[in-house]
């Protein structure tokens, strides 16, 4: 296969994911034997970094790296979308993971590293499983990736899947996204924006909450989410603690427990179709992984 061009290279997306892993946190230090494709072998790699090779929006090669800090892009309701399912697995957890790795201070050797889950320790652990790693070379390394691994079982053993239209242009996989739906039954309630005086927000449901304080999510239609305090409520109206700049007829709105509102999903996969629909896969966003 021909070398990509400079022109097809997310080099943006590259350094970010080298920013990443300076220090020493992540790296590979490792030779491939086995047949496999280039695709495969350059996300073995990335994989130590916590990374995938990924298509950016505008059709280049990047790498997409899993970490903190991301702002959600988009609100997803049922008001703007559908088929909504969701799946969940139930694993018999390990007490801990024997990692296994190359030492290269005893002459690159194998070398195993316990990783222990919170509570348990050498004394009260009894069930294991083994996990190797490929091009790590450090203990500590190789610990974090058995803690990392732990995490990821525990904390994203859910994932739903949901179809939008057109909106899902503007989500990328790995973006994070905002979402409230009644079938998982989290979040507040979702309505469409009728009319907007200053703050006071006019919708096209009408709304019961008793007691607690109360927020808004809302999408305006550039695809700019805002947060505010409600302060007061009536059938059909909502008053915020200061009004959204550009809110207007159309826009999205979730009312919820305040903080609460929405719940934060990261895109896995997005699967296009004929009618420039899409199918999503989401899994939570969980900063502390």
């Amino acid at each position: 296969e021909a070398p990509l061009k400079d022109g097809q290279i997310d080099f943006r997306s590259f350094k970010h994911l080298r920013d990443a892993c300076a220090g020493g946190k992540f790296t590979f230090n490792g030779l491939f034997r086995s047949q496999a494709t280039i695709k495969e072998i350059v996300n073995r790699v990335l994989s130590n970094g916590r990374a995938q090779l990924n298509i950016t929006e505008s059709g280049k090669i990047g790498v997409l790296v899993d970490e903190a800090g991301k702002t959600p892009i988009q609100l997803i309701t049922p008001s703007n979308s559908w088929d909504f399912s969701g799946s969940r697995n139930f694993p018999d957890y390990p007490h801990a993971l024997r990692v296994g790795y190359i030492e290269k201070s005893a002459n690159w050797q194998q070398a195993e590293v316990i990783v222990y889950d919170d509570g348990y320790n050498e004394n009260t652990a009894t069930k294991f499983e083994d996990l190797n790693t490929v091009g790590v070379t450090d203990r500590q390394e190789a610990w974090r990736f058995g803690r990392f691994m732990m995490a990821q079982s525990k904390m994203r053993n859910e994932s739903f899947s949901l179809s939008m239209d057109v909106e899902h242009l503007v989500v990328s996989r790995g973006d994070v996204v905002s979402v409230q739906h009644d079938v998982p039954k989290f979040g507040g309630v979702s309505a469409r924006v009728m009319s907007v005086a200053g703050s006071v927000v006019t919708i096209d449901r009408d709304i019961s909450f008793t007691g607690g304080s109360l927020g808004a999510r809302v999408r305006l239609a550039d695809g700019t989410l805002a947060s505010r305090t409600i302060t007061a409520t009536t059938d059909d109206t909502i008053t915020l603690d200061s009004a959204v700049t550009g809110l207007d007829y159309g826009d999205l709105v979730v009312i919820g427990e305040l903080g609460k509102e929405t719940h934060d999903y990261i895109v896995m996969a997005i699967e296009p179709d004929v009618n420039l629909a899409a199918n999503m896969t989401l899994v939570k966003y969980v900063p502390e992984v």
